[in-house]
């Protein structure tokens, strides 16, 4: 399965706009249906051994397989700040 990592950034007219920021191809990750699946997936990206916690947000279809993800926050070793009108607008810009 082809895995695109999206961010986002204002356009000229100053909307906000996705732009993907890379693709790699994880064919064992056809779909994301429990969280060991989910588990393994971010040890392929190499979160396992983080020294600080991440925030990730996977958008998914209705057959939950990924459209692709952004990393929201990278934070401190007991804390990360996240704000829920950065989590809507990127899954809104998604669809």
């Amino acid at each position: 399965m082809r895995v695109k990592k999206y961010k986002t950034e204002y356009s000229d007219e100053y909307l906000p706009q996705l732009v993907m920021e890379s693709s790699h191809n994880y064919p064992e990750y056809s779909k994301l249906s429990n969280p060991d699946v989910v588990w393994r997936f971010c040890l392929d990206l190499g979160l396992g051994k983080a020294t600080e916690e991440h925030v990730l947000v996977f958008a998914l279809d209705n057959a939950n397989h990924m459209i692709g993800y952004f990393e929201l926050s990278v934070g401190t070793v007991g804390a990360s700040v996240v704000s829920t009108r950065e989590v809507f607008m990127k899954l809104l810009l998604m669809g």
